[in-house]
């Protein structure tokens, strides 16, 4: 018996391919929460393919009251992220 996954779970676990498989399917929160969780875990690939699929890094973080682009700003080893 295979355990289901959704988007926040794959990205949180690091799994790309899953990531790129569920990311056209995910709820607009599931696709938000997956760029904090990346960002927060300084998954890189997986935070420019979330940009790269229309995820806004400005929108409103009702949790924190921050817009996830100010956790982007710093991943391990790249610097600043534009």
């Amino acid at each position: 018996m295979a355990l289901e996954i959704d988007l926040p779970v794959a990205v949180a676990l690091r799994r790309i391919e899953d990531a790129r498989r569920l990311l056209a399917g995910a709820s607009s929160e599931d696709r938000h929460l997956a760029l904090t969780l990346a960002a927060d875990f300084g998954h890189v690939e997986i935070v420019r393919l979330l940009l790269d699929a229309g995820e806004d890094p400005n929108r409103y973080n009702p949790v924190e009251a921050i817009p996830t682009r100010h956790r982007c700003t710093k991943l391990p080893g790249e610097g600043t992220m534009k």
